[in-house]
This record gives C-alpha cells, sequence and structure tokens, in this order.
C-alpha cells in the first residue's frame, strides 16, 4: 500500500506573494526546488488575509491565500517549485466571494479526488460569515458542489452575526475508491440569543455536493439560515467555565478501517471572566458530531498548561494509541511560550508525558526574552513529535523568526534536533529579512515537513520552510491507516 499523505495546513499574512522553501536532511537549504530552496507565487494584488499551503502526494504544493480585493487566490507549484502552468489561468485561480463581503482568512483541505476544498470568514462590515468553495484538480470552481462551485453559510436573519471558519477538514474512507467525501467546517457561531450575543464553538457538516445535513441525526443543535427553509444541523456549544466567547482553532479526523469509525478531536479556546485564566478546550466526537461521554466531562476536556497564566490551544492531533496532542501558548512566566501537551483517551493528562502531561518551551537565552507560541503538532512513526513555533526577541521589536522543535515520546526535548539556537531539541531559521511569523506546519510524501507563515515584514510576504528529518513515516511502507487518501 502507498504512503498516504496528510494535508499540511499553514495560515498567514500576504500580500499576494507566495513563496515556498525546501530543506534537505539536515536542514540546509534543498536546491533541488526552486534552485535555492525557496519559491515565491504572486496571487492577485496585496491582501492582508490568511493564507494556507497543501502538500500533494506526487510533490506538488497548493497555495491559498486572500487577495488585496477580498477574493481568495488559489495557485499550485510542480514538486521542483515551477508554476503548474495547467492549473487554473497560468498557474492561479481567483474567486470572488459574495458581494459586499471581503474575505480575511483563507483555509484549505484536498479530498480525495484530488480537489481543493477552500473558505474562510468573510466580512461584510456589520457582520461575518462562513464561506466554503470546491475548485477541480485544474483549479476551476466545481459546479458539483452547491451547483456553482461555492457556498455561503449565511444566516443573515441573525443581528450583527458573527459566524468564523478557523478549520477545515476532510475526511474519507481511506480504504474505498469513492470520493464523496463529507466535509467539516469549523470555527465559532453566534447566538444572538445568549449572553452578549456569545459566540459558540461550532462544527457544520456538509454532503459533499456542499448540502447540509437536514434529516440525518448529525450534531447537538439544528438551526435556521437566512433566505432558506431547510434546518441544518451541526455541533454547537458553549463551554462552561467561559463567558460565552469561544472558537474552534483545530480539526482533525481519525478512521479507523476495521470498525468503519471516525473520531474527530475539536481544539478551541473559551475566554473565561473575572479572576479565572482563558484556556484552551478539546472536544471528541464521534461521526456524527456527538460528544463522546467517556472523553472528560460531557466530551470536553479544558486544558492549562501550567497552574498559573492563561493558555490557547491553536493545533491538535491524534498519536497512534488515540491520544490528543496539542500545541499552542502558555503565559506563566508573563509572556508567550510554545507548550505542548498530551490527553489521554479518557480526557485527562497523560502524566508519562513530561511527568504531568504537559511541557513548556522558553526560547528565552543569553540574557534575551523571546515570545514563542506553538501554531501546529506532528507525531513521526516513532512517537516523537514536532512542534511548529514562532519566535521573536523582545529587544529587536520585530525580528521574528520561524522555529521548529522536536520532542521525545514521552515529551522530553530530542537533543539531536538543534540547530541556530542553544535551546535543546529546537532549530531557528532566519528567513528573509529575519521578520518572518511562522503560522504552522504539516508534512507530506512521508518525509517532508513543512513550516510556513509570514516573511519579510512589514511586505507580510509568504514563506514555507520545507525538510527533511527522520521519515515521518517510518521506512515508507505504509502510513498510518486513518491518514486520508490523497492521489
Amino acid at each position: 500500500m502507498p504512503i498516504r499523505p496528510i494535508v499540511a495546513v499553514v495560515v498567514g499574512l500576504i500580500t499576494g506573494l507566495f513563496a515556498v522553501v525546501a530543506f534537505s536532511n539536515d536542514g540546509d537549504l534543498d536546491t533541488s526546488f526552486g534552485g535555492s530552496g525557496e519559491v515565491s507565487a504572486f496571487v492577485g494584488t496585496a491582501g492582508g488575509g490568511d493564507v494556507k499551503v497543501l502538500g500533494q502526494a506526487d510533490g506538488g504544493v497548493v497555495l491559498i491565500g486572500t487577495t488585496g480585493g477580498g477574493a481568495i487566490g488559489v495557485t499550485r507549484l510542480h514538486a521542483d517549485g515551477s508554476t503548474d502552468t495547467s492549473f487554473g489561468v497560468n498557474g492561479k485561480t481567483i474567486v470572488a466571494v459574495p458581494s459586499g463581503g471581503s474575505a480575511y482568512s483563507a483555509l484549505g483541505a484536498l479530498d480525495a479526488a484530488g480537489r481543493i476544498v477552500a473558505g474562510g470568514t468573510v466580512e461584510f462590515g456589520d457582520h461575518s460569515v462562513m464561506f466554503v468553495m470546491r475548485l477541480t484538480g485544474s483549479g476551476q470552481l466545481d459546479s458539483t458542489f452547491n451547483n456553482s462551485g461555492t457556498l455561503s453559510i449565511d444566516r443573515t436573519f441573525v443581528t450583527a452575526q458573527g459566524d468564523t471558519v478557523a478549520a477545515i477538514a476532510v475526511f474519507s474512507d481511506p480504504q474505498a475508491a469513492s470520493a464523496d467525501d463529507s466535509i467539516l467546517v469549523a470555527g465559532s457561531m453566534q447566538d444572538q440569543y445568549g449572553p452578549f450575543n456569545a459566540r459558540n464553538l461550532a462544527v457544520v457538516p456538509l454532503h459533499a455536493d456542499g448540502s447540509y445535513f437536514t434529516s440525518v441525526p448529525v450534531g447537538n443543535d439544528s438551526f435556521f439560515f437566512g433566505g432558506i427553509s431547510d434546518i441544518a444541523y451541526c455541533y454547537r456549544t458553549a463551554v462552561s467555565g467561559a463567558n460565552g466567547y469561544d472558537s474552534a482553532a483545530s480539526i482533525t479526523r481519525r478512521w479507523f478501517p476495521d470498525s468503519s469509525s471516525e473520531l474527530i478531536a475539536v481544539g478551541g479556546n473559551a475566554f473565561s471572566s473575572g479572576t479565572v485564566p482563558d484556556f484552551g478546550v478539546v472536544v471528541e466526537l464521534d461521526g456524527s458530531l456527538h460528544a463522546i461521554n467517556s472523553f472528560g466531562i460531557s466530551g470536553f476536556s479544558h486544558f492549562i498548561f501550567a497552574t498559573s497564566g492563561t493558555a490557547q490551544v491553536n493545533a491538535l492531533t491524534f498519536d497512534d494509541s488515540n491520544r490528543v496532542l496539542v500545541a499552542g501558548i502558555d503565559t506563566s512566566t508573563n509572556h508567550y511560550n510554545l507548550a505542548v501537551g498530551r490527553i489521554m483517551t479518557d480526557g485527562n493528562y497523560d502524566t508519562s508525558f513530561n511527568g504531568n502531561g504537559r511541557i513548556i518551551i522558553n526560547f528565552d537565552e543569553a540574557g534575551e526574552t523571546s515570545y514563542s507560541q506553538g501554531e501546529t503538532i506532528m507525531v513521526q512513526h516513532d512517537g516523537r513529535l514536532l512542534a511548529g513555533t514562532q519566535v521573536v526577541q523582545s529587544s529587536v521589536g520585530a525580528n521574528f523568526q520561524f522555529g521548529l522543535v522536536r520532542l521525545t515520546a514521552d515529551g522530553a526535548a530530542d537533543p539531536t534536533f538543534t540547530s541556530g539556537t542553544s535551546i535543546a531539541g529546537a532549530h531557528k531559521y532566519a528567513f528573509s529579512a529575519g521578520n518572518d511569523f511562522a503560522n504552522s506546519a504539516g508534512f507530506t510524501q512521508g518525509e517532508k515537513i513543512l513550516l510556513g507563515g509570514i516573511v519579510d515584514q512589514p511586505n507580510n510576504a509568504f514563506g514555507v520552510l520545507r525538510a527533511t528529518t527522520d521519515r515521518i513515516f517510518g521506512d515508507g511502507v505504509e502510513a498510518p491507516a486513518y491518514l486520508p487518501r490523497i492521489p
């Protein structure tokens, strides 16, 4: 069975200029990628929204971002970094969002047929909505998705609606040939009937054709959309202990071929009130978006990295034992630090991981205070973990750098993975002018690590570092069965 890659997602501000960088085994630039290891691609005019990068099985790279006109732009590169001119028009596709709106975030995933599911939050001034679109493998709007290729999840009857998208997940049975993938759109949904027009953590499921789940018992809530009479089902919840302003930040799905069942984890954040610190939250759902009550308290696990300070969960994934790994931010030292944790299948901290289920990586060195925050988490075949981060030295101001940390399976820093810093187990990369903000990372082709974000501030170009360390999936025989099948 061939290696099945997992989608690598990167988020960052852009100017319409996308850049991709590749590294060799030891973290050096991979000169076979664009001649220097760095590739830039320009899509549309200068913009200011999010970007994602998706790694294809053939080594190709799909970049998704916003343009200066508030549209969503997509481009594709070959494995060698050259533009794939067979995609869209001369290698790019620009899709307008609904009239009067402007996209300020961009998300994406690849489905089993190689189609690109993208979207983001569209702002209309007095409200914002979830927006989803799908392109064919050749970069054209897919008319089999909502008849037009785009879908605006617009609940216009809600006063000052503030719905947002933070993550999109596409998944199908990796053992099946069907490309009829369901789509999960995760983010926040405003509730006009809650306190202060509260926003709830939400996951909206869509059929592969872009239609809502209207008759299948999915999720725990139903709601009307403006302009149509259907009742659509979703998962929406207010996090206990918070003030009602909650949002998903990441979503991951694991497939079990033997039982044809699915496990879903949603990572998010709860903004609390009074003296209670902000905290992260992890929710486990089954394939029908119902909370798994054996996980934490009614499917919820509150997550704080230390006994003081605030915490945010920005990314999560499963390991082979169905434990949830999270990466985010801890502020217990009065400034942001990268933090990583592991949760058992019952929702409690895994004390076999660094003794208490959590580790905080402080990038302070040589008397210099440095701020860092976790943006992604990945698991290697041998159980070691990779966390992507951004690092900034406080005395230098805007001197941001990309960072990548590797931990052993028991949560200790891996001393064999250190470069550009005295912090054990960490790499720091000065991309372009050094004013770089790493947003997330992923891996593709079984061994390529992608780390990317904003580069060359204030120009805000988009950059990706591609590194090869140990093979992520072992000796290349087979990837874990729960990974999505991508052609």
